[in-house]
């Protein structure tokens, strides 16, 4: 308990600008793995967002509903045990279901390094994106525009000093979002944070429950937003 309570801490810390729009919702994901031999995974990821809150912006109203689909792919390459390199394809649609939805393009290219520290595991995650986003006024897509991430993830099993069948553990991230070429509202413009805990099954993989606050810088006049979501995963390798 005493890791997610500093986790949380540092996460509000790291956006602590004036927020002027909350929201808080709910979003489940599916990631499925396939191995392909012994340096080789493939990986299909999908997310649903979802707004629970009312809330006025300005002239902009939010009421339940939701906002976002997400559908990522990607190929991953294991050079050893803490080292892998994956790319892949984004399609995201904000406000799916409504008459303003808006579609992004995405290609992507990441880099993981992990490492163990005593019996808990350490990642750091570095991707660059390149992202094609429709415009909502005139339907086409805007010229190109590129973003770097970098996440840090930590891991720690509940109980004795490795994730067995059958056992609860914990997990954490932080990812930083800086919009490096292109319109942007922000150099850094996103912040998504999370803390939650596990149970690793012994037949049908992983699931996790924790709360994940997504912060952003939303228009040129620096207003944030800030997303608290009840986030729900299942991972399944086979």
């Amino acid at each position: 308990m005493k890791y997610l309570i500093i986790f949380l801490l540092f996460s509000f810390l790291s956006t602590a600008s004036a927020s002027e729009l909350n929201l808080f919702g709910f979003r489940p994901y599916v990631s499925l793995n396939k191995t392909m031999g012994p340096r080789w995974e493939g990986n299909v990821f999908y997310a649903e967002t979802i707004n629970d809150s009312n809330a006025t912006f300005g002239n902009q109203k939010f009421v339940p509903r939701d906002l976002q689909s997400y559908f990522q792919t990607g190929m991953t390459y294991k050079q050893n045990p803490h080292l892998n390199f994956t790319a892949g394809y984004v399609f995201q649609r904000n406000n799916p279901l409504y008459r303003d939805f808006v579609n992004e393009n995405r290609l992507w290219q990441q880099m993981i390094v992990s490492h163990a520290i005593s019996y808990f595991s350490l990642s750091h995650r570095f991707r660059f994106e390149e992202r094609f986003i429709q415009n909502r006024t005139t339907k086409n897509t805007d010229p190109m525009t590129t973003r770097l991430r970098y996440q840090i993830n930590f891991v720690a099993p509940l109980q004795g000093k490795e994730i067995d069948p059958g056992e609860f553990l914990f997990s954490a991230y932080n990812e930083f979002y800086f919009s490096t070429t292109g319109v942007r509202n922000a150099l850094y413009s996103e912040n998504w944070s999370y803390a939650g805990f596990g149970f690793q099954t012994a037949k049908f993989g992983r699931i996790e429950l924790g709360p994940l606050l997504q912060w952003a810088v939303i228009d040129r006049d620096r207003h944030t937003r800030r997303i608290l979501l009840v986030q729900l995963g299942w991972s399944y390798t086979f």
